[in-house]
C-alpha cells in the first residue's frame, strides 16, 4: 500500500532536526501520541550524515482492533531513519522504516524535510506492507491512513516542543 502523507512545521529545517535529535523531544512525542519512549540511539553528527534508532512502545488501548489480536498487552514500534547531509538548499531526506513489533506490518520510505517560507514542509513517501496471509493488503490499507496520521501528529509535536523549549 502506497504512503504519501506531508505535513507543515512552523520552524526552519535545522531547528526541526535538532528536535528530532533531542532524546527529550522523542520522548515528549511519545507521550503526546500515547505512547512512551524505550530506547534512543543516534550515530553520527546531525550536523551531516547520521542515523537515529527508536524504539516506542503504544499501549494496547491505543492499537486498532484488527491488529490487537495479533498483540499481548504493548506494541514495542522500532524505527530506523537514515539522514542524508544537507543538500545544498538546506533540506535533509532520510530513508525509514518502522517495524511493528511482533505485527508482521512494515513501512519504508523516504521523509523529505525542505524549507517552506519560515517553516519546513515534511514529506513522507512509501510503502506499507503486511506479511499476513489473506488479510495482509486489507491490514497494510488500514494502517496507511493511521500512519499518515502519526506523520501530522509528529509534525504538530516537534512545532509544540519547539514553541516550548
Amino acid at each position: 500500500m502506497s504512503l504519501d502523507a506531508t505535513a507543515t512545521i512552523d520552524a526552519p529545517v535545522d531547528t526541526v532536526i535538532r528536535a528530532f535529535t533531542n532524546r527529550d523531544f522523542q520522548q515528549y512525542a511519545g507521550a503526546a501520541a500515547g505512547g512512551s519512549l524505550d530506547d534512543f540511539r543516534i550515530d553520527g553528527d546531525p550536523a551531516g550524515a547520521f542515523t537515529i534508532a527508536i524504539v516506542r512502545a503504544v499501549a494496547e488501548e491505543r492499537i486498532p482492533d484488527l491488529a490487537r489480536s495479533f498483540i499481548r498487552g504493548r506494541l514495542l514500534l522500532s524505527q530506523e531513519e537514515h539522514w542524508a547531509a544537507p543538500a545544498p538548499d538546506g533540506s535533509r531526506t532520510s530513508e525509514v522504516s518502522i517495524s511493528f513489533g511482533s505485527v508482521p506490518l512494515k513501512v519504508t520510505g523516504t521523509e523529505r524535510l525542505a524549507a517552506a517560507g519560515d517553516g519546513s514542509t515534511l514529506t513522507v513517501t512509501g510503502n506499507v506492507t503486511s506479511g499476513i496471509s489473506f488479510l495482509g493488503a486489507r491490514i497494510a490499507q488500514m494502517a496507511e491512513p493511521v500512519i499518515a496520521k502519526a506523520v501530522r501528529l509528529q509534525a504538530t509535536a516537534v512545532a509544540r516542543w519547539i514553541r516550548e523549549h
